[in-house]
């Protein structure tokens, strides 16, 4: 089981990432619905994974990955996103993101690029964890 932050401006899609990743076993810890929130978030909560859109108010993905990775350069962020170009992409992976995802998906195809991406990842990150520079941001 992974804590994971849902960050994407659309409440459905929160509340169906949340169905989907529940019901795979995982706990979603926080939501966010732009990326300035999902730098707060990070910070409160610490999760194992984050789920990031591209086109968001207030702070686009991109610059919450940047952010994020400037936080915590072992952040597992996953980009879930319509809208997400091929350079937008590669910049997000350029910036630390791990891996993508393209909406429309399938239950199967979240949870198993959730469980790709935690099990590819998940020793380095646990080991950052603890000296995270999240109390500055605070």
């Amino acid at each position: 089981m992974a804590q994971i932050l849902i960050v994407d401006d659309s409440l459905v899609m929160r509340m169906m990432l949340r169905t989907i990743l529940e019901s795979a076993g995982h706990k979603v810890v926080a939501e966010a619905g732009d990326g300035m929130s999902a730098v707060i978030e990070y910070c409160k909560h610490k999760p194992d994974l984050v789920t990031m859109d591209m086109n968001m108010p207030r702070m686009s993905g991109l610059e919450a990955i940047e952010q994020l990775i400037r936080i915590d350069p072992e952040a597992l962020v996953l980009v879930v996103s319509a809208l997400a170009t091929k350079q937008m992409i590669l910049e997000a992976m350029k910036l630390g993101a791990k891996n993508f995802l393209l909406k429309p998906f399938h239950d199967k195809q979240i949870t198993s690029v959730v469980d790709m991406v935690l099990r590819e990842y998940r020793s380095v990150k646990k080991e950052s964890k603890e000296n995270s520079i999240c109390a500055a941001v605070s």
